[in-house]
């Protein structure tokens, strides 16, 4: 099993759409590569509102999820206003923040390979430049589990599940346990 060669890029175009769908206000919902900051917000000259999300990297999971590889996603959704009066900018920033606090958590995207997120973070990036230019800057941050391909070596735990009624554990009770099969197993 492996996922499709695109898959990150993939993922990013998903939480875009997904937020962009949740935001329909933003005049920019897209998926970037890397890191955003000042220097390249007055370099892009983007339209805001806007919210640029980004696969900063991963890292594979401390404890494997055999018979599945799995990684964690290191991901950011940058949220920027501008300021058109003396609060806007950051009065929308923040409410645009708390919007993606608020449905990230356990969010999958709809996308097979992904578990639920978590470790949402949000941070402030406004700095002496970003308020130069009249910007409020901020991140929502978060892990993505994500399965990437099927892992090498064997299945650690047999896929079989046994009952009893009244269970007594040890060797000499094996046959009080029944094995429990599916309804739908061949």
């Amino acid at each position: 099993m492996s996922v499709a060669p695109d898959f990150l890029s993939a993922f990013a175009d998903a939480v875009a759409v997904r937020i962009g769908r949740d935001l329909p206000k933003l005049r920019s919902c897209e998926a970037i590569a890397g890191e955003l900051d000042e220097a390249e917000l007055s370099r892009v000259g983007l339209a805001a509102p806007a919210v640029l999300v980004a696969v900063l990297g991963a890292r594979q999971a401390a404890e494997p999820a055999y018979p599945l590889a799995e990684y964690r996603l290191a991901v950011a959704a940058f949220a920027v206003t501008r300021n058109a009066g003396a609060l806007a900018g950051m009065t929308a920033g923040l409410a645009i923040s708390q919007h993606l606090m608020t449905i990230l958590p356990e969010a999958d995207f709809g996308l097979p390979d992904c578990g639920p997120a978590r470790s949402v973070a949000w941070r402030s990036l406004v700095t002496k430049e970003t308020r130069k230019l009249g910007v409020h800057l901020s991140v929502v941050s978060w892990e993505q589990p994500v399965v990437l391909r099927a892992a090498s070596g064997p299945v650690l735990v047999p896929p079989e599940v046994y009952y009893s009624r009244a269970p007594e554990i040890g060797s000499a009770h094996e046959g009080d346990y029944s094995l429990l099969v599916p309804e739908d197993a061949p």
